[in-house]
């Protein structure tokens, strides 16, 4: 008989008196921004959901595969990224406890049961934060600064969210469940472990999805309009779902001239799926086989592979582009557009979500062939209107480009606006590029992009899509999102509502009461703050033709770490800045983690020399970074007087923004 794989809560797991050892042929601790927010955003969700459902069902996170030593340690095999991870967790709430900034129970958390084999560096990381060490103090090569900058976003994270970390951290530590597996005593680790990082994935939600789609359009009485139906779900499905590639590419030469334009290839031609079916009918008739897509099935998508590309087309390889968010998630976008429902836009619900909005409704089979075309519609707005990050010609950018054909030979991506200034730095396609990517980096994971869902909303709305209709739509959402939301002083916009029923914000004024306090360290919601102000600030720069290389060129990144310009921490022989200076927004910016950790408690000029050689090349992190430094130049110094100015500064930036969107 097999024995049941055990369950752990989380603070079982990290209180068991075994001791979990990290072997040498794992990988250093890697997680970065992007996991660890959605760990702890995939927790707060189903404690929430839990908590407005008055229930307290677990949640099971993955599994930990472990391999018993004759010392009785345990090797881990699989799964040490998430635990990492959780002691991370454990240490950080414990040093916050402790040091009394927030009422959590930790005392139950006595001891480490979690080292690093044969890596010094990375044990005394985890003993120095368990110990309570400053982070200021974990700024060098004797530490592993991959574990320290985790520590640092988990720390993040959690301060972020203070008023709901009593009922995260119950939830957390009682019902979040983890699987540990205990491999043989016999088993040939080396051999498991080349298994386990090489082995095949298991069908993935999406194909589920597809198979039970297909299972409703199988519902249609008529032989030949069912099979008509199950033709077109298998073309655009397989059409829309390389992300990477546009979708014309997943269509026949003849058919592209059909759907997207005669010699063209950059329009949407039809208007419902009844259109669709019409204009696809003739040309899929004559691809069906014998074993057709009517007689496909959950186990069919299983034991068959995906078809190949087809052969003969004129196509740029996909790897020229990388997407902004994968199909899975893509899929509930479509949902949330389609149903207009406050779907979340996160796949682990993919499965539920589908029964819940089309496959157990009474209109399955209208609400499937409905969904099918507006798949089919989204991936080419999401295609032609949304920034791609493209690798060519030796450079790695932003794009935003649609698909041309000239002719049966020549087939190539231009800007989808403003295509006379294909490298230019000005112009509304690049406008729009920039707001997008300034968008996007301010929220690194793939679920609950709802920028991204906003800015598909407005695409699938609009009849035609003007170039200025397009930014108005994006410029209104990034000042709901930032000034609705992130800076508001009454109860924050829901993103829903700001998106699906057009609520305004309510900041008007940007020197009311609370906004200062909303922009202090440690109480910023989101880096989209930052990031649209540098919009803002390449916008003016660019508008009134005052803007050097190093603001006409700048592109955003993934910069997520808020530095102290004036440390928090200086060097010995330095003052400390008082505390009503040091926190304030006038002496924050982005930068990278890597940097932070390096410059952290360097003083502005020296911050300034470092920066020196990337701003000679036309280069810099943040564009407020940017006006920090050519303050401090003109003044000779950065101090509290000019922390209060430019903070000022960056204020009527807003401010302006504000009066502008009013009038808009």
């Amino acid at each position: 008989m097999n024995k049941a794989v055990p369950n752990y809560s989380v603070r079982e797991l990290l209180t068991d008196a075994r001791n979990y050892l990290v072997p040498m042929y794992q990988r250093n601790y890697a997680w970065e921004e992007g996991e660890i927010n959605q760990l702890l955003q995939d927790v707060l969700d189903y404690q929430q959901k839990n908590q407005a459902e008055a229930k307290t069902k677990p949640y099971y996170i993955g599994t930990l595969v472990v391999f018993e030593r004759s010392d009785g340690s345990l090797e881990v095999i699989d799964g040490q990224q998430r635990f990492t991870t959780l002691t991370l967790i454990a240490m950080c709430l414990k040093r916050l406890a402790d040091k009394e900034v927030v009422s959590i129970d930790m005392t139950w958390y006595g001891k480490l049961n979690l080292d690093f084999e044969s890596r010094a560096k990375s044990s005394k990381t985890f003993t120095c934060l368990y110990q309570g060490v400053a982070l200021n103090h974990l700024q060098s090569a004797e530490y592993n600064l991959d574990v320290v900058n985790g520590f640092a976003l988990v720390e993040k994270w959690l301060l972020s969210r203070k008023g709901q970390l009593a009922d995260f951290c119950d939830y957390l530590f009682k019902n979040v469940q983890v699987a540990r597996v205990s491999v043989p005593n016999d088993t040939d680790l080396n051999h498991y472990f080349e298994v386990m990082n090489n082995r095949g994935e298991q069908l993935e939600k999406h194909e589920v999805v597809k198979a039970q789609l297909m299972s409703v359009l199988n519902n249609i009485a008529d032989k030949s309009t069912r099979e008509a139906n199950l033709r077109v779900l298998s073309k655009v499905w397989d059409s829309t779902a390389n992300m990477e590639k546009y979708v014309q590419y997943g269509f026949t030469p003849d058919e592209r001239h059909v759907v997207f334009g005669k010699n063209d290839w950059g329009q949407f031609t039809p208007s419902d799926f009844g259109d669709l079916l019409s204009l696809l009918g003739s040309e899929l008739a004559s691809e069906a086989k014998p074993a057709d897509d009517a007689k496909r099935s959950l186990q069919f998508l299983i034991d068959t592979p995906p078809p190949s590309a087809q052969s003969g087309e004129a196509t740029l390889s996909p790897e020229r582009f990388n997407s902004v968010i994968n199909f899975s998630n893509f899929l509930l976008h479509v949902l949330r557009i389609l149903s207009g429902k406050d779907i979340p836009l996160d796949d682990k619900q993919l499965l539920a979500q589908f029964e819940r909005h089309i496959l157990k409704t009474d209109e399955a089979i209208k609400k499937t062939q409905d969904f099918i075309f507006a798949l089919l519609k989204c991936k080419y707005l999401f295609d032609q209107y949304i920034i791609k990050r493209e690798f060519a010609q030796n450079e790695d950018k932003w794009s935003l480009k649609r698909l041309h054909f000239y002719n049966v030979k020549s087939q190539s991506y231009i800007n989808t606006f403003d295509r006379d200034e294909e490298d230019g730095f000005e112009g509304t396609n690049r406008r729009i590029l920039m707001l997008l990517s300034a968008l996007h980096v301010s929220t690194p994971t793939l679920v609950y992009k709802h920028w991204l869902n906003g800015a598909l909303y407005e695409l699938f709305q609009m009849q035609e899509v003007n170039a200025q209709h397009y930014l108005g739509r994006l410029e209104r959402l990034a000042r709901q999102f930032v000034y609705g939301r992130f800076l508001s002083v009454d109860k924050p916009a829901g993103y829903y509502e700001m998106i699906y029923q057009n609520r305004g914000y309510t900041l008007t004024d940007v020197e009311q009461a609370g906004v200062a306090e909303r922009l202090e360290f440690g109480n910023i919601d989101n880096n989209l703050i930052f990031n649209y102000l540098d919009y803002l600030l390449w916008c003016e720069g660019i508008e009134n033709k005052t803007a050097d290389d190093v603001i006409k060129q700048f592109e955003f990144s993934f910069r997520s770490s808020v530095e102290h310009f004036y440390p928090q921490h200086p060097m010995d022989g330095h003052i400390e800045l008082g505390q009503e200076h040091l926190h304030r927004f006038g002496n924050l910016c982005l930068i990278s983690h890597s940097k932070n950790s390096r410059l952290s408690n360097f003083q502005p000029k020296a911050k300034r020399d470092h920066f020196k050689a990337a701003i000679n090349n036309k280069n810099i992190d943040t564009l407020k970074l940017y006006s920090m430094i050519k303050s401090m130049d003109a003044r000779g110094e950065w101090g509290a007087d000019q922390i209060q100015e430019h903070e000022k500064n960056m204020l009527s930036v807003f401010d302006h923004d504000i009066r502008r969107g009013v009038q808009a």
